[in-house]
């Protein structure tokens, strides 16, 4: 009857062993953490990729392109383009202009703005000659002038 309580003992210590062991070598899973943690850092720029990545995907079914197809004509590889329609790819402006032009879409649009609304640069610019010159002739322009102002800067904006 000692002799198998020795046993049991010697078990008991040995299945301890065993677990602090393990939890002396084991590697915590807190990658969960940084991954999310990146997402929330970057919520922004991955939510807009997410977007363009939808796009994208959507007008290659339209037009019956393939990825491979896609990556051939922006000469990138079909490895970074399949990132791209993961929406995984921080996107530079020139792969995006590529992009546009290739599949004939718009994906990213900047709206148009005035110096002045945006900078308010009239209160040091109003004193210049030039400034209070270029006032009087906007003031002096009729509304169809002011359109065909407009009409030109979109015309050569295309060009």
């Amino acid at each position: 009857m000692i002799l198998s309580n020795c046993f049991k003992t010697d078990a008991i210590m040995n299945i301890e062993d065993i677990k602090k062991r393990l939890i002396s070598q084991s590697k915590k899973d807190d990658q969960w953490i940084k991954d999310a943690e990146y997402r929330q850092a970057n919520k922004a720029w991955l939510d807009l990729s997410a977007s363009i990545a939808i796009h994208i995907l959507s007008t290659l079914r339209r037009k019956g392109m393939t990825q491979k197809e896609l990556a051939i004509a922006l000469e990138l590889s079909p490895q970074y383009v399949n990132k791209i329609v993961q929406g995984k790819e921080n996107l530079t402006l020139e792969t995006i202009t590529k992009i546009e032009k290739v599949l004939n879409i718009s994906l990213v649009e900047v709206p148009s703005f005035t110096v002045s609304q945006d900078y308010g640069v009239n209160a040091w610019l109003s004193d210049t000659p030039s400034y209070k010159k270029l006032q009087s002739l906007k003031s002096e322009m009729n509304l169809s002038q002011k359109a065909d102002c407009i009409y030109d800067y979109n015309v050569l904006k295309i060009a």
